[in-house]
């Protein structure tokens, strides 16, 4: 872990600079940030191919009958019917479950529109997602010892189905990522994700100001990463109400809008960080957050044979670059206000 972030000349470095170590404070995990291996201000990915709609697609209105058990919805119809907004089925290829296999559950939160991702969404629309996906991880969380949420977006983030959608993975045993961020938290004595924002605050790595803050840690694993978390502790996840609702889904939503204008309609990975309190030792609680990892990178053996990441973007230049785009998408070029896009 760097000893002293306040020398940071925030981003500004020379061409011949060395590989520099850094820790996440969060997650715990090594990145080495080496920017002289790359004197492009920003990564461009793969752009992303049309999505058109597909009639065979087991996500789609029409084929309710190609998933597993339907769990619940929003919007009318029955089990077998369309209709609905959004949908959460079992899962039919669990990676837990199932005699001799680690005990668990597995669910997908299908989203309406086969051709939209999250940042093709109006923010009311992400907003109906976050409280689906946070009532399924109240209800897992009961019986569950940990619950993990993610978006897979296109193939090079893992994902086997087009249909946008989220999954939800309840594991009756403590992940190692999870072992990892308590041992932070005891670490540091202190509350890690805050820690993060400040320093995000104070080497200007903020994209999205607010009560629901997004910036680019200062050492994410992976380049272009953004942390959303609410500014100051509040309620846990599973307990936030409409309008914190509705605040995570404006950044989110604006944050993944700007990435995917910046980089070329990346591939895409969100994950939801749950609170989580260590059973043995209450007193300590990993809070709630969210991250957006555009896959605009492939590790090699080196990440394999080590577990260490590295990149060639220093965080102040991708913060500073998704932080214009967000402005710039928040002001139409016209002055006029935005045209609400119809549901499709």
């Amino acid at each position: 872990m760097r000893d002293d972030p306040d020398d940071a000349d925030r981003g500004s470095r020379k061409a011949d600079l060395v590989a520099e170590p850094r820790q996440d404070l969060v997650s715990g995990c090594q990145v080495l940030v080496t920017p002289n291996r790359s004197d492009r201000p920003r990564t461009v990915a793969h752009g992303r191919r049309p999505r058109l709609v597909d009639h065979n697609c087991p996500f789609c209105w029409g084929n309710e009958h190609a998933t597993a058990e339907e769990i619940t919805r929003v919007g009318p119809g029955g089990p077998a019917e369309p209709g609905w907004r959004v949908r959460v089925v079992k899962n039919r290829y669990p990676v837990v479950g199932g005699a001799g296999a680690a005990t668990g559950e597995c669910e997908v939160v299908v989203f309406r529109a086969h051709e939209r991702r999250l940042e093709d969404l109006e923010v009311d629309e992400v907003a109906e997602i976050l409280a689906v996906i946070r009532d399924r991880v109240a209800a897992q969380s009961v019986a569950r010892t940990s619950v993990q949420v993610f978006v897979n977006a296109e193939a090079e983030a893992g994902a086997s189905i087009a249909h946008p959608h989220a999954q939800l993975i309840a594991l009756d045993f403590v992940p190692p990522a999870l072992a990892l961020e308590f041992a932070m938290i005891s670490s540091l004595g202190a509350d890690p994700l805050l820690r993060d924002l400040e320093l995000a605050e104070e080497l200007d790595l903020v994209v999205v100001e607010g009560a629901v803050a997004a910036w680019c840690p200062w050492a994410m694993p992976l380049p272009y990463g953004v942390r959303i978390a609410a500014r100051t502790p509040g309620p846990p996840f599973t307990e936030l109400g409409a309008a914190d609702i509705a605040a995570v889904a404006q950044t989110l939503r604006d944050v993944v809008r700007a990435m995917n204008d910046v980089l070329d309609h990346p591939a895409y990975n969100v994950v939801v960080f749950s609170d989580q309190a260590r059973a043995a030792g209450a007193e300590l609680v990993r809070r709630w957050r969210i991250e957006v990892i555009p896959r605009i990178t492939v590790g090699g053996g080196f990440e394999i044979g080590t577990a260490v990441t590295t990149h060639a973007t220093e965080p102040a230049v991708a913060a500073a670059t998704l932080r214009a785009q967000v402005e710039r998408n928040a002001t139409p070029a016209s002055g006029q206000s935005m045209p609400r896009r119809a549901h499709s």
